[in-house]
């Protein structure tokens, strides 16, 4: 039974592991975490993985959607331009050994210059 249980939850990380790719930036560290860890994977990891890559990329779109109102505000572009200079950049963190290619300040970055009033009283 629990075999039957870990096939169950692998095959429904995999197709979110899946959707999760469908982000072209996600993509690349997707590819790297799982060639990283394919020694040492078990269902459990995979699932693990799988799971937190879905989470991140579903992040990126709830973020990205909150800062595209950034694209149709001019005052907003320096700020915008900065944040993504910095997410060309690697993970900040070099404790992470996940390789997951997630940078969290980016984002937190991302929607404080969104939410930033003072550009709206320019």
């Amino acid at each position: 039974a629990k075999f039957i249980l870990d096939v169950t939850l692998t095959l429904i990380c995999s197709a979110l592991l899946l959707l999760a790719s469908v982000l072209p930036w996600r993509l690349p560290f997707i590819v790297l975490e799982l060639v990283e860890t394919c020694s040492s994977l078990t269902f459990q990891k995979f699932q693990k993985q799988a799971a937190r890559q879905f989470l991140f990329s579903l992040g990126d779109v709830v973020i990205f959607a909150l800062v595209l109102a950034s694209l149709f505000w001019p005052p907003r572009w320096p700020g915008l331009l900065h944040t993504l200079k910095l997410a060309a950049k690697p993970p900040r963190d070099e404790d992470d050994d996940s390789h997951s290619g997630y940078n969290l300040e980016t984002r937190f970055e991302w929607i404080m210059n969104a939410f930033d009033l003072e550009s709206y009283a320019d």
